[in-house]
């Protein structure tokens, strides 16, 4: 009710915590952040190659287009970059903050290739 009210109004969502825990300088299920997102699958279509780190996966551009270089593990930037053929044409599922009105998706992250289909 309280997350409904928070998205209504035009908030990204609402921190929820345990009223007696203290902040901290690292992760903790006493304060969770919980906000608004989708969920999406779409086919990689390309790979590009880091900026910062020559070698390794800089992200995928999907089949609209979209770019995600975010939720990548090393080890998945480094073996994907370097053997391509293993995810392209492969679905994969992603999160975003949302889908925008000219519908791409803001702030995209790579969630686990579709291995299944």
């Amino acid at each position: 009710m309280c997350f409904n009210w928070a998205i209504a109004k035009g908030h990204e969502g609402i921190v929820v915590k345990d009223y007696k825990a203290l902040p901290q300088d690292k992760k903790t299920f006493d304060w969770m952040r919980i906000v608004k997102g989708v969920s999406f699958e779409a086919m990689i279509v390309n790979v590009y190659e880091s900026d910062e780190i020559p070698g390794y996966l800089g992200g995928v551009v999907l089949e609209n287009g979209t770019s995600v270089g975010s939720g990548f593990t090393m080890a998945q930037r480094k073996g994907w970059f370097n053997h391509p053929t293993e995810i392209l044409g492969k679905y994969a599922t992603f999160n975003a903050k949302e889908k925008t009105k000219a519908g791409s998706y803001r702030q995209p992250i790579f969630k686990g290739i579709r291995w299944d289909i």
